[in-house]
């Protein structure tokens, strides 16, 4: 793909990204996709002298391990590095490490445990 159309192409996720979806306060960056909820009686949040930790529940109406797929093909777009491990899904920006964790895996409607932390 020419460097012009790559260019057009990330430009528009972000852009749709940006438009559509909202981000999830706490997480640098971190959109919530479509059919995802968070559930805000399990956010913990607290700052350590390296940074931010925190950590809230996903819960999606499709399998997690989709979501999953979604996150570790967008969020590249955004700056994160990541890397997929069966149930998990590990990010790394500048100082920041996002973790998404399929919390019942084969189940229809997903829950995604999402930690951030800073870099060790």
């Amino acid at each position: 793909m020419p460097l012009k159309a790559l260019s057009i192409a990330l430009f528009a996720t972000v852009s749709a990204m940006a438009d559509s979806d909202s981000f999830i306060d706490g997480f640098p960056d971190v959109p919530l996709l479509p059919g995802l909820n968070e559930n805000p009686d399990d956010r913990t949040v607290f700052d350590t002298p390296s940074g931010t930790v925190a950590e809230t529940t996903l819960l999606a109406d499709r399998p997690a391990a989709a979501v999953i797929d979604d996150y570790s093909s967008d969020l590249p777009v955004l700056g994160w590095a990541c890397d997929r491990d069966g149930r998990t899904l590990s990010c790394r920006r500048e100082n920041d490490k996002l973790v998404f964790f399929d919390a019942n895996p084969g189940e229809n409607r997903g829950i995604i445990v999402l930690r951030l932390e800073p870099v060790a």
